[in-house]
């Protein structure tokens, strides 16, 4: 066996010449090489390209199918199969991991990490949650045969705000915006607010709160009172009593005796009375809210013939 080898060999060698240098030509030809470019819109990705990481984003292939992938942190895997044959560039848009950074993953119940998050796992069936404060959760079963990619986006959670008020149609204010009108409901999402409460006659009511779920504002509002001072003049005080007059000085308004001489009126008309001694002085009075008034009860004499 081996002679005869030999002897092919030798036949071989001895073909004309003409025969063996197209055999050369032929089999000198290289593989035609083109440049793959991928195009990332997030600066500093790790582009992979056969499994073999790039110095830049520029790839010299051979004309044929190759993988590619593209990594970032905070960023879902992207990765295909191109078809080159010439050269060409691979526009990339990568999708980021979670609307919100840090959001909690959990797997099949159980925490496993936060957004941005990356594992490993067998094949089988799965249930990944990711919920973040001040978010409705997501949720999504699936059965892993391969490699996965979710894009969650979060939609921010809502609650109900109610007000209620003593006083129907009292106006609601929002941050000093009118919202509305009690009794008043809304959607709002987490966050500060200040409610304000107001109606004519009424002295307005505030709060300042942060919504973290649903909140009832019950307010009664107060009616908004008038000021009336009772004042003496001068020319009627009894100077013999070397400031103690008010001793002998009784105020009253709608028959109730007052204390002091700074009374607090609703509003509405009221009967005013001033009494001294065996002497008394009265009248009817429209007490407006928010408005200040002053009485001066006085002495006079009137001759009569």
């Amino acid at each position: 066996m081996k002679k005869l080898l030999f002897v092919a060999m030798i036949a071989l060698l001895a073909l004309p010449g003409a025969v063996f240098a197209q055999r050369t030509a032929t089999q000198s030809v290289a593989p035609a090489s083109y440049q793959l470019t991928i195009q990332v819109n997030v600066k500093g990705a790790s582009i992979f390209v056969d499994g073999g990481q790039l110095k830049g984003n520029v790839a010299t292939v051979t004309a044929g199918n190759h993988s590619v992938m593209v990594k970032a942190p905070g960023y879902l895997d992207f990765s295909t199969t191109v078809s080159v044959n010439g050269n060409m560039t691979l526009p990339v848009t990568m999708q980021a991991a979670s609307n919100v950074k840090g959001a909690q993953v959990l797997l099949n119940g159980k925490a496993a990490g936060n957004t941005p998050f990356n594992t490993q796992l067998p094949p089988g069936t799965y249930t990944v949650t990711v919920q973040a404060p001040g978010f409705l959760g997501y949720n999504e079963s699936f059965t892993m045969s391969g490699a996965k990619s979710i894009n969650v986006t979060l939609q921010p959670a809502t609650f109900q705000l109610s007000v209620n008020a003593n006083v129907k149609g009292a106006q609601v204010l929002l941050n000093g915006g009118m919202a509305g009108n009690a009794p008043f409901n809304t959607q709002l999402s987490p966050g500060t607010y200040t409610v304000t409460v107001q109606a004519p006659g009424f002295n307005s009511y505030s709060e300042s709160f942060t919504l973290t779920g649903p909140k009832v504002i019950s307010v009664t509002l107060q009616p908004a009172m008038g000021t009336v001072t009772i004042a003496l003049p001068a020319a009627s005080v009894n100077t013999d009593m070397k400031g103690g007059h008010w001793s002998q000085i009784q105020v009253y308004v709608d028959g109730a005796i007052q204390k002091g001489q700074i009374i607090q009126l609703p509003p509405g008309r009221h009967l005013i009375r001033v009494t001294s001694g065996g002497l008394q002085v009265e009248g009817f009075y429209d007490i407006q809210a928010g408005v200040s008034y002053t009485i001066e009860p006085f002495m006079g004499l009137n001759l009569r013939q």
